[in-house]
């Protein structure tokens, strides 16, 4: 099993194991040098020219548009699910979903605060 990036190729997979306390499954990868977007662009911004951003971005949109082609969502994308090694790779694919499921209307809602839109949160 890889973490896919259909332009470049994936990240191995090394294995996956289970926290012994919180019994969350966790997968061992190959090493994503840079680490996520959020904190490449957070601490090297000024350095990075504006044609290797745009290289993200296009990278970024062919991979997702690749995985909506499957009939999956992502659900919970934003920047800190974006590793940086070679080039990029969308990650964190816990609360994925087939796009053929209906949204379930129980009001929960999941996701990381800063990315949750404010018309979500306000019902």
């Amino acid at each position: 099993m890889r973490l896919y990036n259909s332009a470049t190729g994936s990240l191995k997979l090394y294995g996956i194991t289970k926290d012994p306390q919180t019994k969350e499954l966790i997968m061992i990868t190959q090493l994503a040098e840079q680490g996520n977007l959020r904190c490449v662009l957070s601490s090297h911004f000024n350095n990075i020219f504006w044609n290797k951003k745009l290289a993200f971005v296009c990278n970024i949109v062919y991979d997702l548009k690749s995985l909506h082609n499957l009939g999956y969502f992502h659900k919970d994308f934003h920047s800190g699910n974006i590793l940086r090694g070679v080039t990029t790779y969308i990650s964190d694919f816990g609360l994925s979903g087939s796009s053929s499921n209906e949204q379930k209307s129980d009001d929960k809602i999941c996701g990381v605060l800063p990315y949750i839109a404010p018309e979500v949160l306000n019902g």
